[in-house]
């Protein structure tokens, strides 16, 4: 099914993980898609290649998405190379660790600029162009640590995913009388290159995800493109009368203290 045929994305981010599996789904039901990188070059452009390749539109191009004109340009020039933009996804984010009692404004400011204010340039550079045309998807990827976490030293990022959440009902209101939809999704676990065997995060990371898979009613981690699946609905015409959420995808992580069994 092509539900994005004619239409033009822009996922940040793009060049591994969720952001990958994104740019890949969305290219897969017809749309043209902006391939964003920060530093990631050979990973991005073999990504748009790749798409190129299996008769599909797309261009990699690099921005720091932490800083307002970066992102302005990046728009700028994404819609000279493909078109008007009609999706917008803000997956760029970083992991910034420390913990609450330890916080500082640096290691908070870290988290905020590439989390938040990411999203919200993104937003501010697309919405021109959506509300002259009447309609838009913007999607952005916060975390279900937005929502409680088991985890002590992540309060930088759980305070930033926090703030993507409450970013994106703002958005949502301010942009929901111009036809444009504004959601979030809230992976849990969620398995990508850098987490599975072979990758630079699994052995560090071996324990937790253990402990994850125990308290997940699925028992199991997600998969990047399970999370593009769920972006994909909600950039799509399927979600059209859905704005202002942020569902978890989380094989029920977030639910698992109601669970009796």
């Amino acid at each position: 099914m092509q539900r994005f045929e004619g239409r033009v994305a822009l996922v940040t981010g793009a060049s591994r993980g969720i952001g990958k599996a994104t740019a890949l789904r969305l290219a897969a039901e017809g749309a043209s898609v902006i391939v964003n990188y920060a530093r990631s070059r050979d990973a991005a452009e073999a990504l748009a290649a790749a798409i190129v390749a299996g008769g599909g539109r797309a261009v990699a191009l690099q921005a720091d998405v932490g800083e307002a004109a970066a992102v302005a340009a990046l728009v700028h020039e994404a819609e000279r190379r493909l078109g008007p933009i009609d999706v917008l996804v803000n997956n760029a984010g970083q992991l910034v660790t420390g913990r609450a009692l330890e916080l500082d404004a640096t290691r908070l400011g870290e988290a905020m600029r590439i989390n938040v204010l990411a999203a919200a340039h993104g937003a501010a550079a697309v919405a021109p162009g959506m509300r002259a045309r009447g309609r838009g998807r913007i999607v952005n990827v916060a975390a279900t640590s937005a929502f409680g976490t088991t985890v002590s030293s992540i309060a930088p990022h759980a305070l930033a995913k926090a703030s993507v959440v409450l970013l994106t009902k703002q958005l949502a209101a301010d942009l929901g009388p111009d036809g444009i939809t504004v959601n979030a999704i809230c992976p849990g676990a969620i398995d990508t290159e850098t987490t599975l065997p072979g990758g630079a995060l699994h052995e560090a990371l071996r324990a937790t995800r253990a402990q994850q898979r125990a308290h997940t009613l699925l028992g199991r981690a997600g998969t990047a493109a399970e999370a593009a699946a769920v972006i994909a609905f909600l950039a799509s015409d399927d979600a059209a009368f859905v704005t202002g959420q942020a569902l978890s995808v989380d094989g029920g992580r977030t639910d698992f203290l109601t669970h009796s069994g």
